[in-house]
């Protein structure tokens, strides 16, 4: 029986003495007590194993060193929320009792065995390219000899070149770990760290090819036996609980990895049994790995950054009894993250074939997912590395040209965008951004951007206002939106066109519409709504070339100086492009401060038409 200890009076110096003397210590606060603490490996940067039991159930969390020496409690309460469902505020409880608990690391034994049974870790962790758990499924459906296909099957896929060379291609290797799961207890094999060594090999696969030849596997009993340990796995479908699992191996090691990945392989659809028993007084169930459905593990998993794969083994048996199919069954509820993906086999014979390719395509779109070779801010899996995508065949792939489309416009610039919503991406569009602009209409005005004159390397801006014509509402700043200027889009206005000196530009970008060198502006007058129409034949003046129907043209009209006084012989100044609304003549007065706003000779009081200049009276 163990001592009850004053919670109070523990130090941090005697904890460790205690446990190591098999004294368990209350947690009043939290209802938790540590059943062991021991360091993973004899790494500096080791992390430690601590074993509680709160309330009857066993927990395994990981906690770091915190400056080097002592217990990072942040971790552990971070473990307990994401791997066994702790509130907040309960979670903090645990931490805030472990204070006590700030052991030396020096002080710390090695840990056994880890939290699945297994006490391999071969490579003392650190960083890797890609961390990957392989799930096997040994429930009750899987005969003996079909357990046999698939070890093997794993087995060659490890033993192919194609495969190895691939991990020999990661920059730091792969973390990879076995795990068999049923309805009950899941166990692996440990992590092993598969990493090209000095002389070309591959650190640690002999021994992880050993280590999964070294399984045994009682269907009879539903036992597995990993490394001398041995587990009562059931004999039910659960994958949810191989989800959970995996994710805790995942998350709860001595591996940083670039990318996470859990490979589910099984021969049946997931029992799902939901668990129907006493609930914790906050809503936590006792038995994680029968809460969650399968839907709510696999989405945890996604949300700590995992992507589960699925290799769903279909053969006649299982068609024939299952209400669905398990290959629908794993796209659908299985499967998940960032590049996930389904591999089938057909019947366990075929498991072999399928398990190398599923296996190779994991570590290098994996590895992929993470590196973007080209540096242009897109990844070489979404650049189609794995299919060696070169989408404007010059020989050189995606995943390394900078202008994967040969536009002149690089990859980094465009992006992962659809701008003209052709549904190809516009690093990959060569037509982007011209000619499609012809399904844009950036203003707004019924104008495409294209017919505006938007092009990928012009942009015109008629006004001169900053603002090209295809994002300008009034594209030659006469008053009247292009929306109205332009008659016909199809066919548009152009009222200098009958002309022998027409200049071919559409009146909605043509300051000067009707040719007779006098602005729209001041034709117009102050009303763009109601433009002036001086001799009422339905055109207004400023697309209208005789604006008082004399037969003779404004332009001559308005520009003829007999007497070579500055003065047009109608006593109009010839209009220059500073010409506004505001300021009729443009002289620079405003209509409002000009005593003789059209600058016609008359005063605006005693003119009866102020801002129309004498020839179009």
């Amino acid at each position: 029986m163990f001592n009850s200890i004053d919670f109070k009076k523990i130090t941090a110096t005697s904890c460790l003495a205690m446990l190591m003397s098999g004294t368990v210590i209350p947690q009043p606060a939290s209802g938790a007590s540590i059943i062991n603490v021991c360091r993973q490996s004899n790494s500096s940067n080791s992390k430690f194993l601590i074993t509680l039991n709160h309330n009857g159930q066993t927990l395994e969390v990981i906690g770091e060193q915190d400056n080097g020496k002592k217990l990072h409690r942040g971790k552990v309460k971070t473990n307990l929320k994401n791997n066994y469902g702790f509130s907040d505020s309960k979670a903090q409880k645990v931490k805030d009792d472990l204070k006590p608990y700030d052991i030396l690391i020096t002080e710390t034994p090695l840990c056994q065995n880890n939290s699945s049974g297994s006490s391999n870790n071969s490579g003392n962790g650190g960083a890797v390219s890609v961390e990957l758990v392989l799930s096997v499924d040994v429930s009750g459906s899987v005969s003996d000899s079909e357990f046999e296909l698939q070890r093997n099957g794993y087995i060659k896929a490890f033993e192919d070149s194609a495969v190895q060379q691939a991990i020999k291609d990661l920059p730091n290797g792969l973390a990879v770990n076995m795990q068999f799961w049923a309805s009950n207890k899941v166990i692996d094999t440990g992590w092993y760290k598969l990493i090209k060594n000095d002389s070309g090999g591959i650190d640690n696969l002999n021994s992880f090819i050993q280590e999964m030849k070294d399984v045994v596997r009682n269907k009879s009993q539903s036992k597995v036996t990993v490394n001398g340990k041995t587990v009562k796995t059931g004999s039910g479908t659960d994958i949810a609980l191989a989800i959970n699992e995996a994710k805790k191996l995942l998350l709860n090691n001595n591996y940083d990895g670039e990318a996470l990945v859990i490979d589910v392989s099984g021969d049946g659809v997931s029992d799902d049994t939901p668990y129907s028993g006493p609930q914790e007084e906050n809503g936590d169930c006792p038995h994680a790995h029968f809460c969650p459905p399968l839907e709510a593990a696999r989405d945890a998993a996604v949300a700590a950054g995992i992507t589960i794969n699925g290799l769903p083994i279909v053969n006649d048996q299982n068609r024939k009894n299952l209400t669905h199919e398990i290959d629908i069954h794993y796209e659908q509820l299985v499967v998940g993250g960032d590049g996930a993906f389904v591999e089938v086999a057909n019947d366990f014979s075929g498991f072999t074939t399928a398990a190398k390719n599923k296996i190779l395509r994991e570590i290098t779109e994996a590895e992929d997912r993470v590196t973007d070779t080209d540096g242009d801010g897109i990844t070489d899996a979404e650049e189609g590395k794995s299919e060696n995508l070169d989408t404007d065949g010059d020989g050189i792939p995606n995943y390394e040209d900078d202008d994967s489309d040969n536009d002149g416009t690089l990859d980094a610039e465009e992006g992962l965008l659809d701008v003209n919503g052709n549904d190809i991406l516009d690093y990959l569009d060569s037509n982007y951004p011209s000619p499609d602009y012809t399904g844009m209409d950036t203003d707004g005005d019924g104008i495409s951007d294209a017919e505006e004159g938007r092009t990928n390397t012009e942009e015109p801006d008629s006004d001169e206002d900053g603002d090209p014509d295809y994002n300008d509402i009034d594209s030659d700043n006469n008053g009247i939106p292009d929306s109205i200027e332009v008659g016909d889009v199809s066919n548009p206005d152009n009222s200098d066109s009958n002309l022998s000196n027409s200049d071919s530009i559409p009146d909605y970008k043509d300051p000067d519409d009707d040719n007779n060198d006098i602005l729209d502006v001041y034709e117009i007058g102050n009303d763009p709504s109601n433009p002036i129409d001086s001799d009422n034949n339905g055109t207004p003046d400023y697309k209208d070339p005789d604006n008082d129907g004399d037969l003779i043209l404004d332009k001559h009209e308005a520009m003829a100086d007999s007497d070579e006084n500055g003065f047009t012989d109608e006593g109009v100044v010839p209009l220059t492009p500073t010409a506004t609304i505001d300021d009729i003549d443009g002289d620079g007065t405003p209509n409002s401060e000009d005593n003789d706003s059209d600058e016609d000779g008359l005063l605006d009081s005693v003119d009866p038409d102020p801002y129309i200049p004498n020839y179009a009276d």
